[in-house]
Parts: structure tokens; C-alpha cells; sequence
């Protein structure tokens, strides 16, 4: 590796962007009637939340399975799950209750992030857990306030993905990767900069 390219993890690079693209659209979705979130929000909510599951016991290690649909809050919990060191497992709120159940007896999460009121041990509301702002941006608006801020991790897996469940035992497919890229030689981060090494929040 060039003396001039360092790794940093996803979630600082978007602390970078955050810092020099405040007001710059992150991602847009058409969820709820439509959800823009700008690099700063999407920085302060994933902060936020974060220190949300830090406070829910997730450690370094820990698999966070973030059970929402695509939605601006599937991208903040995500994101706050790689600040906490957390891999995540991406997981459709549609699935067969058995398919799910196996799924999770097989991944063992520490928090199951759902859209719904929690109906079980480790489940935790996403309106609980993610701020109110994240998704629900004025135009240059941020998600406002601090928060408290984790020491940087990196997660290793990044992620991981279930296949199978339907008619048998799950398997889990880890990611290959950690939450980190390469950065350097001399250039600021641009708004258009994306991680590429960086899962989406689809399921499959």
C-alpha cells in the first residue's frame, strides 16, 4: 500500500463527507412519501444510534440484524451497527415466521432492529432507537444536537447474508470484506464519493 493511502472505516468516511458536504444528498428513497437524508444527518443519526446499541449491550463481534424495510432508517442502523463494530445481517420483514426464526437461531443477533412494537427478547423498535430526524430532513437540514460518539472499530465481517431457510437449516454467508477502504493520495472526499466496497441493504 502507497505511504499516502490509509484505511478508514465506512462510517468515517462518511464523517469526512459530513464535514465537508454537510448539505450535500446522501441518499434519497421514496419510503414514506419520500426520505432525502444529507451527509451531516446521516452522520449524526448513525452516531446516534449507534451509541443507542452500544447502550443495548452490542460489542465489537456482535451481529446486529436490521429487520426494515428500504427506508432511509435501514441505511442509518446499518451504518451505526459498522460504528459499533457490529456486523449486520440484513433481514426482510416479510419472511415466513419460520424461515425467520431459523435464520435468527442460526445468526444469534444481539439486537434485532424492527419496525414494529418488539415482540420478543433482543428486538428493539427502530422509532426507539434511530432519531426522529433521520429521513425527515428539512433541504440543508441535519439530524441536530451531538450525541456520543464511539471509539472508531472496524467490523469484520461487514456483513453477512442468509440463503436458504425456506425448506431447510439457513446458511449464513459472511462477507469477505471488513467495513473499511482505502483513502488517499492527496484528494479531498467528494459529495459523489461512495464506499464501493460497501454491502447495500437489500436481502436477498
Amino acid at each position: 500500500m502507497p505511504d499516502n493511502v490509509t484505511a478508514v472505516t465506512w462510517p468515517q468516511r462518511v464523517d469526512e463527507l459530513a464535514a465537508i458536504h454537510p448539505a450535500a444528498i446522501a441518499l434519497s428513497t421514496t419510503a414514506r412519501g419520500g426520505e432525502t437524508l444529507r451527509w451531516e444527518g446521516l452522520a449524526e443519526a448513525s452516531r446516534r444510534t449507534a451509541a443507542g446499541l452500544l447502550g443495548l449491550g452490542v460489542r465489537p463481534g456482535d451481529v446486529v440484524c436490521v429487520e426494515l424495510s428500504s427506508r432511509a432508517a435501514h441505511v442509518v442502523c446499518a451504518h451505526a451497527a459498522w460504528r459499533a463494530g457490529a456486523t449486520v445481517l440484513p433481514l426482510r420483514p416479510d419472511l415466513p415466521a419460520r424461515e425467520r426464526e431459523r435464520i435468527l437461531a442460526a445468526a444469534r443477533p444481539a439486537v434485532v432492529i424492527v419496525d414494529r412494537p418488539p415482540a420478543a427478547a433482543g428486538e428493539v423498535t427502530v422509532d426507539d432507537l434511530v432519531p426522529a430526524a433521520a429521513g425527515a430532513e428539512s433541504p440543508g437540514g441535519g439530524a441536530g444536537g451531538t450525541g456520543s460518539e464511539p471509539p472508531p472499530l472496524v467490523a469484520r465481517p461487514a456483513w453477512l447474508i442468509a440463503s436458504g431457510g425456506s425448506t431447510g437449516e439457513p446458511k449464513l454467508i459472511a462477507s469477505s470484506q471488513a467495513a473499511i477502504l482505502q483513502s488517499g493520495g492527496g484528494r479531498a472526499p467528494a459529495a459523489g464519493d461512495c464506499c464501493s466496497e460497501q454491502a447495500t441493504t437489500g436481502t436477498r
